[in-house]
């Protein structure tokens, strides 16, 4: 066992006058005081030696903390990374939103990690700082003022006792401690985490006891005073091992018929209305299969919208298995990119641009482009998307006319297996005004065999054409503040204007 000598300075001559002063037997009492301090002291320093191997574990983790500070200068780099992460993010062309949100996510939970890791590591350098300020302005002054103390009370001593011999084993044995940490430091600091760690365990201890009790009364569980919990550990692990992946199982099987329902009926729902429509545009088509509007034929065409084609053409095949699953079938491997377009847009978070881009994918008539296909007199045939610019006035206010009527007709349920008990009118301000006289005639007729009530306003000058396509026919004359509606005789009108004629 080694013994702890604290550095004096030698002073000869006083120990010399010390020998002088002291008759031999005295100074063998004095060796043997001094011996028997030494052994004190040793007890001492083993007992210290104990007490140190217990913190040094819990020293140890401030000092690795303090070779953590270095990680702070890679935050600028880490920034810069989750920057590039989320530029290459932005680029990704994924192929569902489901694959996009999933990216997200991870990209999001790491970025969390980072921020996580730099607020840690910020409450480590302030706390390490506060403590590296505790040291410098508090600790160490009152250990280099003991030490002083010490080294003042070694130093008479040695000079006292004239023990020049054990000099250098001091000075060693004293460089060797200021290497570590000062020994009334170790004490302090673990007199300090025993205080701590015992605060910390009546605290756990109380937050235990309260769970339990709030289990037992709101389960019947039946509490107990054991300051384990290895009844409540046990009732834990049979809900983890058994009844928790049961629940999750019917969880997922709900989920599953969910969204079953969800897609599958609004895909038929869908589907159901896109037949409707076609078989309106199939009617009115019958219709003007038989009218020529100056020799010309008009047909309504669709086809699939091309941003909405793959979920249009899931739709449209999901007649093939009415009654069946549209989950147990081949129909969704066979529809998976117009599944997934659907399904993802349908589940949206709720946000403006989400509802309105619901909204229109609810609305069938988004799945379908329109369009009027005209037959000539000579076989050649045209659509008016594309001659619309190149024509006349006359020859392109004819679809028009036919596309409003068509309109008229479906808005009052005409093309119903049970036409709805409406109005049916239809308004026209100084209509056909840049048709000739056959074009006229043909719309008129088409309008009237449609089940339209037609109401036609046009200036005097223009009238004489639309007389004989018209049942009645009214005048309003206006007069200072006041108007009036005059009825016309039809058949003596036309018979003024045959005389003019």
């Amino acid at each position: 066992m080694k013994t702890l000598i604290i550095l004096s300075v030698l002073i000869v001559p006083a120990f010399a006058q010390a020998q002088e002063r002291f008759t031999p037997e005295q100074r063998e009492a004095r060796l043997k005081d001094i011996a028997n301090q030494l052994t004190a002291l040793n007890v001492r320093l083993a007992a210290l030696r104990d007490r140190l191997a217990l913190t040094r574990d819990k020293v140890r983790r401030f000092v690795e903390i303090e070779h953590l500070l270095p990680d702070l200068d890679r935050a600028p780099e880490v920034a810069a990374r989750r920057a590039e992460l989320q530029a290459e993010f932005a680029a990704l062309d994924t192929r569902s939103a489901a694959a996009l949100r999933a990216e997200i996510e991870r990209s999001q939970a790491k970025a969390n990690r980072v921020q996580a890791q730099a607020a840690q590591l910020d409450r480590q350098i302030g706390a390490l700082e506060k403590q590296v300020e505790t040291i410098e302005h508090e600790t160490i002054p009152q250990l280099e003022q003991a030490i002083a103390v010490a080294l003042q009370d070694a130093q008479e001593f040695l000079a006292n006792e004239n023990a020049s011999e054990m000099l250098e084993e001091v000075t060693r044995e004293y460089d060797r401690r200021r290497e570590r940490q000062p020994l009334e430091t170790v004490l302090q600091n673990a007199a300090r985490y025993a205080s701590d760690y015992q605060t910390a365990e009546l605290r756990s201890r109380d937050r235990l006891r309260e769970a339990k009790q709030a289990y037992s009364l709101k389960y019947d569980f039946g509490y107990d005073e054991d300051e384990d919990a290895a009844r409540y550990l046990i009732e834990r692990q049979k809900f983890s091992e058994s009844e928790l992946p049961q629940y999750e199982a019917r969880i997922a099987a709900q989920r599953a018929l969910a969204e079953q329902e969800l897609v599958e009926n609004f895909i038929h729902r869908l589907r159901e209305q896109i037949e409707e429509a076609r078989q309106q545009l199939d009617y009115l088509n019958d219709t003007l299969k038989e009218l020529r509007f100056g020799g010309e034929r008009f047909e309504f065409i669709t086809k699939a919208e091309p941003s909405l084609k793959q979920v249009y053409e899931m739709v449209i095949d999901s007649q093939a298995i009415l009654g069946d699953s549209l989950f147990e079938s081949d129909f969704r491997q066979k529809h998976q990119a117009g599944w997934d377009l659907l399904f993802e847009r349908l589940t949206a978070k709720d946000n403006d641009e989400a509802t309105q881009e619901l909204h229109e994918l609810q609305d069938y008539r988004n799945y379908l482009q329109y369009d009027i296909r005209i037959h000539y007199p000579n076989g050649d045939r045209a659509l008016l998307s594309h001659i619309n610019a190149k024509k006349s006035g006359g020859e392109t206010t004819t679809p028009f006319y036919v596309a409003m009527a068509a309109s008229f007709a479906q808005a009052y349920r005409l093309n119903q297996p049970r036409a709805s008990d409406t109005i049916r009118l239809a308004l026209f301000d100084e209509a056909f005004s840049k048709m000739d006289t056959a074009r006229t005639a043909s719309a008129l007729q088409f309008m009237r065999e449609a089940g339209l009530q037609v109401l036609l306003a046009t200036p005097p000058d223009k009238s004489g054409a639309l007389l004989p396509h018209v049942d009645s026919v009214r005048t309003v004359v206006r007069k200072g503040q006041h108007s009036f509606v005059i009825e016309i005789d039809k058949a003596e009108m036309l018979k003024e204007i045959d005389g003019v004629a």
